[in-house]
């Protein structure tokens, strides 16, 4: 198989483990995962999506103001008008 295909296969596998890690509450290994496929993620809006995760573990399980205000920072450089992650990012500062 060619290198893409088995990115993308990595790709699948690292989402089921971050789902079965989010069910488990295992937030720091989800946190992990989740940095994982943010280099692996191509796509703008799937990069998002990671990003936004990242900041929720790190704003609400995993208390790191800094690293809960670099991953929401990065949702909005791909989404500039992302609500949630302007809300999420305002609330910290409060």
């Amino acid at each position: 198989r060619n290198a893409l295909e088995l990115e993308q296969e990595n790709v699948a596998i690292l989402n089921d483990m971050a789902a079965l890690l989010e069910q488990e509450n295992q937030h720091r290994e989800r946190a992990e995962i989740l940095v994982r496929l943010a280099r692996l993620t191509k796509s703008p809006e799937e990069l998002c999506g990671v990003f936004f995760k990242l900041g929720e573990l790190y704003d609400m399980f995993l208390p790191d103001a800094r690293r809960a205000e670099a991953a929401y920072g990065r949702v909005l450089k791909l989404a500039p008008k992302h609500e949630l992650a302007l809300e999420r990012l305002a609330s910290l500062y409060k």
